[in-house]
């Protein structure tokens, strides 16, 4: 999943008109805001990385698929426009997902 984030990360940096950020749904929130830190100071990276407030419970706004491990969501105009699940993100992965990012952002 690093792999994942850095490469949204790369793709914010070079992209004027996007944002992106990770939340983490866990219910040990100190540990996962350590986790989150020490990743973000390993690999210098500069979109927000958070844990959520409600722990494991996703905001059903979301629509996190709870059977699988990870749940990539992008938003245009505030609308969730694709949503990835996936137990293990890939390299192949990852690029497809930040590619569809693009395409979405960029037409």
């Amino acid at each position: 999943m690093t792999g994942l984030v850095k490469e949204i990360d790369k793709a914010v940096v070079d992209a004027k008109d996007a944002k992106a950020f990770v939340v983490l749904l866990a219910d040990d929130k100190k540990a996962a805001h350590e986790k989150l830190a020490a990743v973000a100071k390993e690999h210098n990276l500069k979109i927000p990385l958070t844990v959520n407030a409600d722990g494991k419970k996703a905001p059903g706004a979301y629509q996190i698929n709870d059977k699988v491990k990870h749940t990539i969501l992008i938003y245009k105009g505030k609308k969730v426009v694709e949503n990835f699940a996936a137990d293990e993100v890939s390299e192949e992965k990852a690029k497809e997902i930040v590619g569809s990012a693009k395409k979405i952002f960029h037409g």
